[in-house]
């Protein structure tokens, strides 16, 4: 009921004007370069059904907390900004940004996953216009074909690694990477319900210890040998000495240059059809606190996000679209690497936006590098990591508290 006012009560400031009303005469968004030269083009029927200009101001998004902070209070911030969400939860505290309320059949149009990520505390902070995640990434001469499971994944894996040549390989001190493989096994960061609680922590659990000691095998293999990080995988893979990588959309157009015959798949589900779900990355657009047209600029994120204008920036930057129905046009359904990456970011998990998540990597991190190394057993690790997460949580929120 109240969108349905909000939306006759627009449609009547439309009507009557915008001084009748007090109406928003611009409403200003910031935004990274390549995404605004989209909107610019196609935000003319948003201005003509709301009477007011939209202007568009170009500043990249990892930058834009930083200058809310400072532009916000004294006036000259925007109403919308665009980040990404992992940040998300840090604004909220900081009181950066302003809560949104959509009905049922707006949230719908876009992948679950890209809305649980924009929830914090209970409430929704915005709406998603982009999302990502790793996936396989396979050599086609070397693996023409991806097994139906994991486990025959990395058995295959293992039989190809010979005489320099790898099966299988990604960075498995990365736990980024790794996290498909620990959610897979029913194992989470933080449990979630509308928000992320941060006194549930389930990375020390049966399945969680099942995926470390997965990881261990790949390693006494000699399939994933000590050394092969991020930067010496991607080199081997250029050189077609490596089957398969777990990557992301980011390293595709290196691989296509070097004329790597590739191609790109869902990670397989393990035998007992348990999806692997890698951590996805969401970018939303957010209403400014300071905004002194909260109702109009939550309107503008809608449109932001609406089906003609994420396929215009598909199009323009491929940036894959976090809704189901932009999923399906030919554009992308018939696409042999989008429609596969956006497959699989649909079944992922967000990372979590709180800002809890940064006593997570440390601790998570090591623990993974201690097993690999022999150091300790991986039920001992992960329960240490746990521990030491707790630790680290309750120092923040005592220092806060100050």
């Amino acid at each position: 009921m109240r969108r349905k006012l909000l939306g006759m009560l627009l449609v009547a400031c439309v009507l009557l004007g915008s001084a009748s009303c007090g109406a928003a005469e611009k409403l200003v968004v910031w935004g990274q370069t390549e995404h605004n030269e989209v909107f610019r083009r196609m935000i003319g029927p948003f201005e003509e059904k709301y009477g007011v200009t939209v202007e568009f101001i170009d500043i990249h998004p990892l930058g834009q907390r930083e200058k809310l902070v400072l532009d916000g209070p004294a006036g000259k911030g925007p109403d919308v900004v665009s980040w990404p969400h992992d940040g998300l939860g840090l604004a909220v505290l900081q009181g950066l940004v302003a809560p949104v309320e959509f009905p049922e059949e707006v949230l719908n149009e876009y992948f679950q996953v890209a809305i649980d990520a924009l929830y914090y505390d209970g409430q929704l902070w915005g709406l998603p216009y982009a999302f990502n995640s790793v996936a396989l990434i396979y050599n086609k001469d070397l693996l023409p074909e991806v097994p139906a499971t994991f486990e025959e994944l990395v058995e295959v894996g293992k039989e190809l690694t010979k005489n320099g040549q790898y099966g299988l390989l990604w960075d498995i001190t990365n736990v980024y990477f790794d996290w498909a493989v620990f959610s897979g096994k029913g194992a989470y960061i933080f449990g979630f319900d509308e928000g992320f609680d941060v006194s549930d922590i389930g990375l020390a659990t049966p399945g969680a210890v099942e995926a470390l000691e997965l990881l261990v095998d790949m390693r006494k293999s000699g399939m994933n040998p000590e050394g092969s990080d991020h930067n010496v995988v991607t080199s081997l893979f250029l050189e077609g000495k490596v089957a398969a990588v777990i990557d992301g959309p980011w390293s595709l157009t290196g691989f296509r240059d070097a004329g790597v015959n590739y191609g790109v798949a869902k990670i397989p589900p393990y035998a007992d059809g348990s999806e692997l779900r890698p951590l996805v990355s969401v970018s939303c657009f957010s209403v400014s606190a300071f905004s002194e047209n909260k109702e109009l600029a939550a309107e503008l994120i809608k449109y932001l996000t609406s089906y003609d204008v994420l396929l215009a920036i598909y199009e323009e930057t491929a940036d894959l679209p976090p809704r189901p129905d932009v999923a399906s046009h030919p554009a992308i359904a018939e696409h042999p690497d989008a429609s596969v990456l956006v497959a699989q970011a649909a079944v992922g998990t967000p990372t979590p936006n709180v800002p809890e998540m940064n006593a997570v990597w440390l601790p998570f991190t090591d623990a993974v590098i201690a097993t690999l190394t022999g150091q300790t057993d991986a039920e001992f690790a992960l329960e240490m990591a746990v521990e030491m997460i707790r630790e680290a949580i309750y120092e923040m929120h005592r220092g806060a508290n100050r």
